[in-house]
């Protein structure tokens, strides 16, 4: 079939090459990156859901298939005139493993679940980090890029091949350099008749030798010690982010049901239903039943608490709630956050600020 224009025929395949080129090319909103994100981990997520250990595989085939058509291999987010590029290898390449698994039924059917719970464990955080990245309080365009951008060079959501740092390849190359270096002091000299001052030369060689050695077991033990630092720190900071929402110093359950009840007050009751349930998960906390951690998920705070019946089945209904109003993008009405509120009673053993009054 051919479309004729002024210019003569012109083949409908080149206007499709054409026009898929456009849409290439063409950046998208962060808040739609977010979106198909979202609907992505709440599809693997559901897989989590069903109350079985095994899902039939041909469901999880279909969902992974589902994902990787909601995530481009790559994609540019704009942001204003600028963009951040977008690689999703470490997805697809993700995705393609987990279905051959499934295809070829390799290994055993709990092998095959650790390994789509691992990939849960990756794509629920991305969603949920860029959801708060997108509706971050006092974040300007330029600074969501910015953040975008650090989410992005996480080693979770990189390819193996991807996550070699700059540190590694700098250290690499210092050694290269450094053999180089002995080699070449060391090289067996051309047999000649052996000159004046030729055993003091050596000497010096090998005091340069003993203080190069020194110097990176000294520049060695002050990195690690340095990279020690930076993993206590980063462990402190994992304590207090529930979500992908960093919670001040000091901040208490009351403080986080107060400002859900302020959100309901101004009719943001999506976003009231997400503070209340972090509140939820810090009130957890103080009792015991859990630890949070930034890299933790939903799924991760319902297996700490699995075993505590009396505490599981409410709050597993009010996660679920939760998940379909945030992750599912579904607006919430003030009926739902008056029965999620409810709900947070049973668990909390009061009766938390609604707000409305």
């Amino acid at each position: 079939m051919r479309m004729r224009g002024l210019h003569g025929a012109i083949p409908i395949t080149l206007l499709g090459i054409i026009a898929a080129a456009g849409y290439a090319s063409a950046a998208t909103p962060l808040s739609d990156y977010s979106a198909r994100l979202g609907r992505a981990a709440a599809a693997v997520d559901s897989l989590l859901d069903d109350g079985t250990k095994t899902p039939e595989d041909q469901k999880i085939l279909a969902v992974l298939d589902s994902v990787k058509r909601l995530m481009r291999p790559t994609e540019e987010i704009a942001f204003g005139e600028q963009t951040v590029h977008v690689d999703n290898a470490w997805l697809h390449d993700a995705i393609a493993r987990l279905s051959r698994q499934y295809r070829s039924h390799e290994g055993t059917a709990d092998e095959r679940y650790s390994a789509l719970i691992a990939f849960a464990e990756r794509i629920m955080p991305l969603a949920e980090r860029v959801h708060a990245a997108l509706d971050a309080p006092r974040v300007d365009p330029a600074n969501q890029r910015a953040l975008l951008e650090g989410i992005l060079a996480q080693s979770d959501f990189q390819t193996d091949s991807q996550k070699e740092s700059t540190l590694q390849r700098w250290i690499a190359r210092a050694w290269r350099a450094f053999v180089h270096f002995l080699l070449r002091i060391f090289a067996s000299r051309s047999e000649s008749v052996p000159k004046p001052g030729n055993a003091s030369l050596n000497v010096v060689r090998v005091l340069i030798a003993i203080g190069l050695v020194a110097a990176l077991v000294i520049g060695g033990v002050w990195l690690a010690r340095r990279l020690r630092r930076r993993v206590r720190r980063e462990k402190k900071r994992e304590v207090r982010e529930v979500l992908g929402e960093e919670i001040a110093e000091g901040t208490t359950t009351e403080d986080l049901l107060a400002k859900a009840a302020e959100l309901s007050r101004s009719g943001d009751y999506r976003g009231a239903i997400r503070r209340a349930y972090i509140a939820l998960l810090c009130e957890l906390e103080q009792r015991g039943k859990l630890r949070l951690a930034r890299a933790k998920t939903n799924r991760d705070y319902m297996n700490e608490i699995r075993s505590d019946l009396v505490t599981y089945e409410p709050v597993l209904r009010l996660t679920n709630t939760f998940e379909r109003v945030w992750y599912g993008e579904r607006s919430a009405t003030k009926e739902d956050y008056t029965d999620f509120m409810g709900g947070w009673s049973v668990v909390g053993g009061r009766w938390p600020v609604v707000g409305d009054q």
